[in-house]
């Protein structure tokens, strides 16, 4: 799905997550680079700050990220819940 958003239309983006696609691999790349945020065994980096990003601009609960992303509750709870965690870290 994030490849989708990617790939696809900057609008649809910007509806789904709230930021362009240069702005979220920005953000990817400094949280990447400057938090110490990496992938998981089976979740990328770039997968976690969607996770995070579609939950706040969504208000979306933890089923409705689960099912957005085909994730498990325990995996979106893990990414969505340390995501903001690592983004205090990141000066």
């Amino acid at each position: 799905w994030v490849q989708e958003q990617l790939a696809g239309n900057e609008r649809c983006m910007r509806n789904s997550l709230g930021v362009t696609h240069t702005v979220f691999l920005k953000l990817a790349s400094a949280l990447f680079q400057h938090a110490q945020l990496s992938h998981s065994k089976y979740v990328r980096v770039e997968e976690q700050i969607a996770m995070f990003l579609y939950a706040c601009r969504r208000g979306a609960s933890t089923r409705m990220v689960k099912e957005q992303f085909q994730r498990s509750t325990a995996t979106v709870s893990k990414h969505v819940m340390h995501q903001p965690l690592s983004m205090q870290h990141a000066h």
